[in-house]
Formats: structure tokens, sequence, C-alpha cells
């Protein structure tokens, strides 16, 4: 699944890129920081998780960079990867996941609601810190 965006800023962005701990402290309900891992607090239906989550991989080229995490939590893994391509004052977004587990079969279409608005929350973040 994807989903993608764009926004503007009138501020040099790159160094906020860079350190991946800023895109790490957008996800929302996140705490527990510690280097790329962290904990967060979702609500999937009627249902209240903790997580434990993981920056996998960083990678930075050129303009564009590339935040990939894992999120392990009770019988489901979700895998997020989202990259962020400048271009002048421009940002555009596109996140790609996917999930697996014996808990998808009940929380199904739940979890795609829950993944999509964590990152629309976590780029609006992005966007509210860039001003």
């Amino acid at each position: 699944m994807s989903i993608e965006g764009s926004f503007h800023t009138s501020r040099d962005v790159k160094k906020f890129f860079e350190n991946y701990q800023n895109f790490i402290s957008c996800i929302p309900n996140v705490k527990d920081i510690n280097d790329k891992k962290f904990k967060l607090d979702a609500q999937v239906g009627g249902f209240s998780v903790t997580a434990d989550g993981e920056l996998v991989s960083f990678k930075q080229s050129g303009d564009t960079y590339e935040y990939e995490i894992k999120i392990n939590g009770p019988g489901v893994t979700i895998n997020i990867k989202t990259v962020y391509k400048l271009q002048n004052n421009e940002i555009s977004w596109s996140s790609h996941y996917n999930y697996e587990g014996f808990a998808v079969s009940m929380v199904g279409s739940l979890l795609d609601t829950t993944i999509q608005n964590m990152i629309k929350a976590t780029n609006e973040c992005i966007r509210t810190k860039l001003g």
C-alpha cells in the first residue's frame, strides 16, 4: 500500500532531514527513543497497544532522503518506507507499507487506517516543524 503528499516550506530543510532523530520524533505517540529504537502507543480500532519500533535504514542521495522503519506489535509486523524529495521550496513524500502476522486477519482494514493516519500525522508534524 502507498500514500503520498507534498508541502511547501521557506526554510532550508536539509539539516532537518539529515538528522534521522527528527523523523523518529515526529512519529505519533513515540516514546522511549534510544538512537534508532523506540516504542509507540497506537490505537487499532478499540485496541490500545504498545509496539516496538526501529529505524532499520536511513539513506540520503542528493536531495532525496529515505527512512525505513519496522514496527513489531502484538501479532503484527509493519514495514514502512518513506522517501522525501526536496526541490526548491517543495517537499514531496511517498510512503509504502506492508504488514504481516496472525493478527492481520482480525484487524485488516483497521490496520490500514491506523497506518495511514500515522503516516499523515508524521508528515504533518514535519511540515509544522519546518514552518
